[in-house]
């Protein structure tokens, strides 16, 4: 029987920013551009955690990568019924959360056939981009990202136990993937809700609150400023610095070398949940 691990979610988990030295001796400083059109997708996929945990660590699995650039949690869940997958193959789900204030749309039109969903983020001062502004002022909130992030989780979870498959739940980047945040915004009456996701599942690697919290550490080796950085600070501190750091990308991805130690510690943890 085949065994797969299955990775979904967005950019972290298609692999962005971990191409080798090699790719970036051929292409140059322009594979960290965030909207880049370079024909590296094939290699970062490869290069991403899920094809590492693969190649490197857990050699009898083969790797399928579902994540998307840009895209958001919903898409993420949906990708499972996108694909084909054999329900009777035994899989482990990795589901790498991206941030809970991005919503997915189908794609309405002819791009459909290569990217499934598009997603709009709260953004009010984006003018090119209304549907961003309404969001933002009219729908987004706490506890509609909660809401929102417990029914995807839901839909994986159900997902997973219809079709042979082990699940393990990490956040890229988001630092809110704890259940007394979901708690804390949830109605007095609707506060159980949060126990719908089970909790078990979720993995904190060394602790940390996400991926890239573990990069940022790794980056500042203890660093009194950390802390900022984990809080959004990062973004001013890394973007379109070159040349690339050791752990952080120019594109505030994680770089090949991260990826591989992601990788590692992922495997360690499906051994220690009997999962391999």
């Amino acid at each position: 029987m085949s065994k797969y691990i299955i990775g979904i979610g967005d950019s972290y988990t298609q692999g962005q920013g971990s191409i080798t030295p090699d790719i970036h001796k051929q292409y140059g400083d322009d594979v960290f551009n965030n909207n880049h059109r370079l024909p590296i997708d094939k290699d970062e996929r490869r290069c991403s955690w899920v094809g590492q945990i693969c190649n490197r660590y857990l050699k009898d699995y083969e790797p399928i990568n579902l994540g998307q650039r840009g895209r958001g949690n919903r898409s993420a869940a949906k990708e499972l019924y996108l694909n084909d997958l054999d329900s009777t193959s035994e899989k482990i789900v990795v589901y790498c959360f991206s941030g809970m204030e991005r919503f997915d749309f189908s794609q309405k039109d002819e791009a459909f056939a290569s990217h499934h969903f598009y997603a709009m983020f709260p953004n009010p001062n984006e003018k090119s981009q209304p549907l961003w502004k309404a969001y933002a002022e009219h729908v987004w909130s706490d506890q509609f990202v909660v809401v929102e992030t417990i029914l995807n989780i839901l839909e994986v979870q159900n997902w997973c136990k219809l079709n042979n498959a082990k699940l393990l739940m990490v956040s890229a980047f988001d630092c809110n993937f704890y259940r007394k945040y979901f708690i804390d915004n949830l109605p007095g009456t609707k506060k159980h809700f949060a126990d719908l996701v089970d909790w078990d599942l979720f993995w904190y690697p060394d602790n940390y609150d996400s991926f890239l919290h573990m990069c940022i550490d790794m980056q500042e080796k203890g660093s009194p400023e950390v802390e900022n950085l984990k809080r959004g600070a990062y973004w001013q501190k890394y973007s379109n610095v070159f040349p690339c750091k050791e752990y952080i990308t120019p594109c505030c991805h994680p770089t090949n070398k991260s990826h591989n130690i992601f990788a590692r510690k992922m495997s360690e943890e499906l051994r220690n949940r009997n999962y391999v």
